[in-house]
């Protein structure tokens, strides 16, 4: 049950980066929001090996290979996460959107383990693009224009 709060804990600061971004920091380049943000992950990181080094020895190269190709990956999706802000998706949309990884991670068991998908996951993948058209056509509502 810990490893689970550690995972909400993730979520909540993940939802948290996605509120001060939209909020504050959607009308920087995503370019450059994505290097800041990539740096600073970095030097918190070096910071936190600093304080309590880590107790596992270096990568092995396969482990390296996997790493570059994890660096990749999050470059890509850290680049359009920034770019959809900037173009004004919104924290709900976007966080909707995330809240699909789980069908994109079965997609994923599919593809790489070649594993056949259940009737219940393609019908939770045909919700979940159900999900995103009907979010992508809808407008907030201002609570300040309800009363």
């Amino acid at each position: 049950m810990q490893i689970m709060w550690i995972a909400i804990i993730a979520m909540a600061f993940y939802a948290l980066e996605i509120s001060i971004t939209d909020l504050k920091l959607s009308q920087i380049s995503p370019r450059l929001l994505t290097l800041i943000y990539s740096l600073g992950v970095a030097l918190v990181s070096l910071i936190s090996l600093l304080i309590e080094p880590a107790h596992s020895g270096a990568p092995n190269v396969n482990q390296i290979t996997f790493i570059v190709l994890m660096v990749i990956a999050s470059f890509i999706g850290a680049s359009a996460h920034f770019e959809a802000l900037h173009g004004g998706i919104g924290t709900a949309k976007l966080t909707l959107a995330y809240a699909f990884l789980p069908v994109a991670g079965a997609l994923h068991s599919v593809i790489f383990k070649k594993e056949i998908p259940s009737l219940g996951l393609v019908a939770a993948w045909l919700l979940a693009v159900l999900s995103l058209y009907l979010v992508s056509i809808s407008k907030p509502i201002s609570l300040s224009s309800v009363r």
